[in-house]
């Protein structure tokens, strides 16, 4: 134990009143007080004295029995010099380990008794009386921790089995009370009034200390007592003013004859939150509501007056108006009212302006709220709600990911496989490939399963819709963003005529924490692939440019398809006018698509193939049941993994199973299959010219293609790969074949326009050839002129593409199209798959291990993107759906798009230097996003829940948001993310020491250039008045040096601001330092926006800290109200950023 002298004397001379027992007592020691050892009964002989461990008072030449005033206060015994009660502190005695236990009466003529500790040591002492001595072992008996403890639980039993007979005497936590309602705070619902409470004229301790107090207010309904709410602490006030406020609801029983309970604590420890009983009032509702404001006396527990309390009641006025951007205040329509000052009294009539949270909770719920009132420096009101909610988004955007990497890594699965079975010293570099996708592929299956598990808990209200921190490290859910809410604070000014709404969304960093390797991230990592030899940094790039490749071949294809889908939609109905810009659309597209592939690539890969292919035998590739009949074992690495494939394509997306496959499906459909399939893409529908479907009910023959069909179709294996068995198509052959698809049919719907004079289109002019000669081997012709390529002739004026038809007598103008458009996709899709083809082979020719790191590298980064991503989502629908949007807010949308500030509080040092560079990546990764706002079409979750579409190189999400908001075309955007980094805990000093705050510094650089273009950018679309200033001060502090610069984050928060951006704060688990961050710059909001008084800001932190939102973030995570602080910890934070006395201590994370 360590003996703290200043505080234990202080202790030892409170009043009288905070003692268990006092009174004279006679010690047994030495003059000097200290122990010797041996000391012990007289049968001990000399031997066992000098063995024995038993210490007593012994005196020099003779024991001595002093008689000193005690003082016994819980486990501690205090003995002062002498037998006064006003003599000075000489020792203390702390009661744990030890017995009590009478000894025999001796010559003295006192009653004595003694102390005997674990381990032998004894102390004696000695009472005046026997009924003193009798009192006193009883004290001392019951004194310890295990002793208190075991009346505490006793008290516990007595009271709960007194309240299963008495239901008034029950009280019960406001959250279990709606919990047991299912019910929750309803931001739509308008409270029935707000109390405010102050108290005056509080008794003061012995000593004429003030005490230090909260109010708790208890509500009666249902027979039960509820707590209903708190104030914070206000320490040594004898008339404190509390600016915490209590807003009570209808939805929770209340009405004007439920029965309020004040009471009021005198907080004796901050640390431990020990409390004493100071007075109580009890008032009924009604009677306050029509007084407005009454002041009643507190009664303590004898009856008697001990103060009194003051309590105000404010109805409720709905805002019907909030503005939409947290930076610009927006006037709210009050009564006009003189500008007060100090000398003016008062206004009596208090109104409470309560803010419209718009439909907010459409992609949001669980909501915390918490009101305040505080003054102005012009002596107005300042009313202040501070909101915290849960994202619905947490868990369902993750999925969305992992569905697209699931198809994606199926993709590659299906492009290995299509190659067949290699030989030589490239058959185990092509099983470690497919190894690799199947890993990747369990690994995302699995994780969308545990998601979607958490999903369905969370849509039945058992589950949160958050991830807690405590789970961080769980690899089932590391998809998912940590802790992730969003902050908002409305305030309003009467006197200012002014309201606002400010957004925070908080989540923990974007890190892949189950990953953690202590040397950079993803930063670290990225630079590492870099600086791969030359040799396999090229074979990297050439892997890098066919996936892109491949990418953009599949959007194309795809529009070209929707072309061909609108013309047949107007050969239907014959309307010609609009044909022709297709067919233009159509010619630039298949322009595109065929320069974008390298024909040098394909024939190396072609000849790369032919080389190192297996032959199949006979026998096992006509007879698949042959296959199929062969045990695991008998079959070669390459066929058991494209046989665990094949179980894999059987099971829907949702439903897979990995650790069970049994019956293997037919991957590859047959020939009818294919045939039905090209089919069905054309058969006769009808559209219009923008490509939406007008339902036909008089034509049954007429088939109606979704979108949903179409995409089946082209995602299909058959129109995607080759057969492991099947010859590539030669790929000249294949872009002739592409280049007469496209002239036939634009000569047809030229035909068709009445346009057949016009000469044959030609999309290339000279061949390569290796082209000629494998076209002049092929000497089969075909009406629709796909392959027809004889020797040259003589050029004759017309179009041998319509020689023979005649308009007059062509009624089917859908037939005539149908068959060069069923030519032109299967062209198509063989083009894709040679391209996919020869995708396969490059990355089958990587380095293994930088294939391997490669792989490594895109599942982390694909973690904490899907982290990244999910929090920018939630913040704009936060903007989108919580409040009205502006016209220039769009215009800013739409024009140079959205800007999304991230504040770091990461220290470089252990695993945050890995969370700090994963999160550098995920956030510059969210450039390549494009953001959709389109209106609403349902409102049930999965109209209003956003989409995902696209690829890694290019995802596009679509917001649904009210149509009120947007116009009828939908608004296309990007971000412009910036991410400023400042460490504040006690490791900062450590890791510059080690020089890793250079790192921060370039970074926090980087970022600021990037901020500063897209405010150049923003000038020239609207107006952001003083954001210049900031801009120059912040580059100042960024060539600051100095430990801790926090003024660079509120720098960057005004900016963002100013400028209408997203506003995103992250620690490691957004907890502990964010709350302290969040709770910083509301308080700076309320200063600067809405004048608070420089006496109410250390009151207004402090009490959001104690009694706001972010300590219930805490208790949500780790179930104790205390933010993750030592002491230590405290010393080493900004001083701005340190929590209250009482509200940290808490060791979990």
């Amino acid at each position: 134990m360590r003996f703290n002298k200043i505080e234990l004397e202080a202790l030892a001379v409170q009043p009288s009143h905070r003692f268990d027992r006092e009174g004279v007592l006679f010690i047994r020691e030495r003059q000097d007080g200290f122990f010797r050892r041996n000391e012990g009964p007289d049968y001990i002989s000399e031997k066992d004295k000098r063995k024995s461990n038993r210490l007593s008072c012994v005196g020099a030449g003779s024991k001595v029995l002093q008689g000193r005033w005690c003082r016994l206060r819980g486990n501690l015994l205090f003995y002062l010099r002498d037998a006064e009660p006003w003599s000075e502190a000489a020792g203390l005695l702390v009661l744990e380990n030890c017995t009590a236990s009478e000894e025999p009466l001796d010559a003295s003529g006192l009653w004595p008794f003694s102390l005997t500790y674990e381990g032998g040591m004894s102390q004696r002492m000695a009472a005046a009386t026997e009924n003193d001595r009798t009192s006193w072992l009883k004290a001392l008996q019951s004194a310890s921790y295990k002793c208190m403890r075991t009346k505490l639980h006793n008290l516990q039993a007595q009271i709960q089995n007194h309240s299963k007979g008495n239901s008034a005497s029950r009280t019960l936590e406001l959250k279990i009370w709606r919990n047991k309602k299912v019910t929750s705070v309803d931001l739509y619902e308008t409270p029935l009034c707000e109390v405010c409470m102050n108290c005056d004229n509080l008794l003061c301790d012995g000593h004429g200390r003030p005490p230090s107090v909260f109010i708790e207010l208890r509500v009666l309904t249902s027979g039960l007592w509820i707590k209903y709410g708190r104030t914070e602490i206000i320490q040594r006030s004898s008339n404190p003013c509390f600016l915490s406020t209590i807003n009570l609801y209808s939805s929770d029983g209340l009405d004007v004859s439920t029965k309020l309970q004040f009471t009021v604590f005198d907080i004796y420890e901050r640390m431990s939150n020990t409390a004493t009983f100071l007075g109580s009032s009890t008032v009924v509702l009604g009677n306050i509501m029509e007084a407005t404001k009454v002041r009643i006396p507190l009664k303590c527990s004898s009856g008697s007056t001990c103060g009194f309390i003051t309590i105000s009641v404010t109805i409720p006025e709905v805002e019907h108006r909030t503005p939409g951007s947290p930076a610009i205040s927006a006037p709210v329509q009050t009564a006009i009212h003189h500008r007060r000052s100090h000398s003016l009294p008062p206004r009596l009539i208090r109104k409470q302006f309560f803010p419209s949270q718009a439909q907010l909770q459409t992609l949001f719920s669980n909501a915390c709220l918490h009101t305040y009132r505080m003054h102005s420096g012009l002596g107005g009101e300042i009313c202040a709600v501070e909101i915290m909610l849960e994202s619905k988004l947490c868990f369902a955007l993750p999925q969305q990911l992992l569905n697209l990497w699931i198809e994606h890594e199926k993709e590659l699965l299906q492009e290995v496989s299509a190659m067949g079975e290699l030989g030589g010293a490239w058959r185990n570099p092509q099983i470690q490939l497919l190894d690799r996708h199947l890993h990747l592929l369990q690994k995302y299956s699995q994780a969308k399963q545990h998601l979607q598990l958490q999903l369905q808990k969370s849509t039945d209200n058992t589950t949160l819709h958050y991830k807690p921190s405590s789970t961080k490290y769980e690899p089932s859910l590391e998809f998912a963003p940590t802790n992730l809410h969003l902050q908002r604070m409305w305030a309003h000014n009467d006197t200012l005529g002014r309201a606002a709404i400010n957004d925070i969304v908080t989540v923990g960093a974007f890190a892949s924490h189950c990953n953690s390797t202590k040397t950079g991230g993803l930063v670290c990592l990225v630079q590492q692939l870099k600086q791969l030899p030359e040799k396999d940094l090229d074979n990297a790039c050439k892997v890098d440019a066919a996936n892109n490749a491949i990418q953009a071949i599949k959007q194309l294809r795809r529009q070209l398809v929707d072309c061909m889908i609108q013309l047949l939609a107007l050969a239907k109905t014959k309307q010609s006018s609009g044909m022709m810009p297709l067919c233009e659309d159509m010619i630039n597209r298949s322009k595109s698509l065929l320069t974008i592939w390298d024909a040098g690539f394909v024939e190396e890969a072609l000849r790369f193939i032919d080389a190192q292919k297996v032959v199949p035998d006979k026998m096992s590739e006509n007879d698949s049941g042959f296959i199929e009949a062969k045990l695991p074992s008998e079959l070669s690495p390459f066929r058991r993994i494209t046989q665990q494939f094949d179980n894999l394509e059987i099971a829907s997306p949702d439903l897979e199973d990995f650790s069970s496959p049994h019956l293997p499906s037919k991957k590859w459909p047959s020939s009818t299959e294919m045939v039905q399939q090209s089919n069905l893409t054309f058969n006769e529908t009808h559209f219009d010219i923008n490509g939406s479907i007008d339902k036909v009910s008089t034509n049954k023959q007429c088939q109606m293609i979704s979108k949903s069909s179409v995409d089946s179709v082209l995602s299909s294996p058959a129109s995607n790969y080759y057969k492991p068995t099947e010859e590539p198509e030669p790929w000249d052959l294949t872009q002739l074949n592409i280049e007469a698809s496209i002239m036939c049919l634009v000569s047809k719907v030229k035909f068709l326009c009445g346009r057949c004079g016009s000469p044959a289109i030609r999309l290339k002019t000279q061949r390569q050839s290796t082209r000629m000669r494998l076209a002049n081997s092929k000497n089969d012709k075909d009406s629709n002129g796909l392959t027809e390529t004889t020797t040259p002739k003589p050029a004759i004026r017309g179009n041998k593409f319509t020689d023979g038809l005649d308009l007059s007598t062509t009624n089917d103008w859908v037939g005539e199209l149908r068959p060069s458009m069923r030519k032109l996709r299967q062209a198509m899709d063989g083009y894709l798959k040679t391209a996919r083809l020869t995708h396969s082979v490059f990355r089958l020719q990587q380095n293994t291990r930088a294939a391997r790191k490669s792989a490594s590298l895109q599942l982390r980064r694909d973690i904490c993107f899907s982290q990244a991503l999910t929090a920018l989502v939630t913040g704009i629908c936060a903007r989108v759906w919580g409040g009205p949007i502006d016209n220039d807010f769009m215009l800013v949308l739409s024009t140079i798009g959205a800007f999304a500030s991230f504040e770091g509080l990461l220290t470089l040092h252990g695993s945050e230097l890995d969370m700090w560079g994963d999160m550098i990546v995920a956030i510059e990764d969210l450039t390549t996003v494009t953001f959709r706002l389109e209106g609403v079409q349902s409102m049930k979750l999965g109209g209003v829940m956003p989409h995902i579409t696209g690829s890694r190189n290019g995802l596009t999400v679509t917001i649904p948001v009210p149509n009120h908001t947007i116009s009828k075309q939908p608004v296309t955007f990007k971000v412009t993310p910036v991410f400023f980094n400042v460490g504040i805990n006690e490791k900062v000093p450590l890791a510059e020491a080690l020089g890793q705050n250079v790192q921060q510094r370039k970074s926090n650089l980087d970022n600021y250039s990037r901020l500063v273009s897209y405010y150049q950018q923003y000038q020239k679309v609207s107006i952001c008045p003083g954001a210049q200033n900031l801009v120059d001060k912040l580059k100042i502090c960024l060539h600051n040096s100095s430990s801790k610069n926090v003024e660079i984050l509120h720098l960057a928060g005004d900016i963002c601001r100013s400028m209408r951006g997203f506003r995103f704060t992250s620690c490691k688990s957004a907890k502990d330092r964010t709350g302290m961050s969040v709770t910083l710059e509301q308080c700076r909001i309320l200063s600067q926006d809405f004048h608070l008084s420089s006496q109410e800001f250390p009151k207004a932190l402090n009490a959001m800290r104690s009694q706001g939102c972010r300590i219930d973030n805490t208790y949500k995570n780790i179930n104790v109200r205390k933010y993750a602080f030592n002491s230590l910890q405290v010393l080493a934070l900004p001083l701005a950023y340190r929590p209250p006395v009482g509200t940290y201590g808490s060791l979990q994370t």
